[in-house]
């Protein structure tokens, strides 16, 4: 690692061929952090469209519906929605869950 000096008397370091100093650190975590939201957005409106479209514009699904789409249990979907890391809407007795909760989940994860 070499330290030296700039003009602005801002400490770049040179390590792995990268030239950084803290105000580009703080430009390029933007930047990534700007990028990771664009990504997740794009996914988001990709994946509600996919979910849309393959399950006639439904709104709400059930348990099985929902762990059919995530290819996970029954159980596991179940669970989740008893802990509440799965949000959904009671229909009498009945769980559903909603279509934006679903595509928060494929996008996102649990």
């Amino acid at each position: 690692m070499i330290k030296k000096k700039s003009q602005k008397h801002l400490d770049f370091i040179l390590k792995d061929g990268e030239l950084k100093d803290s105000y580009t650190n703080s430009i390029l975590k933007s930047r990534w952090l700007e990028s990771q939201q664009s990504y997740l957005s794009d996914a988001y409106e990709e994946n509600l469209y996919l979910l849309l479209t393959m399950n006639g514009n439904k709104i709400f699904f059930s348990i099985k519906e929902v762990s059919e789409n995530l290819n996970t249990s029954y159980d596991f979907v179940a669970e989740r929605i008893r802990n509440n890391n799965i949000k959904s809407v009671k229909f009498g007795d009945r769980p559903m869950v909603n279509v934006k909760e679903l595509v928060r989940i494929m996008t996102e994860g649990i």
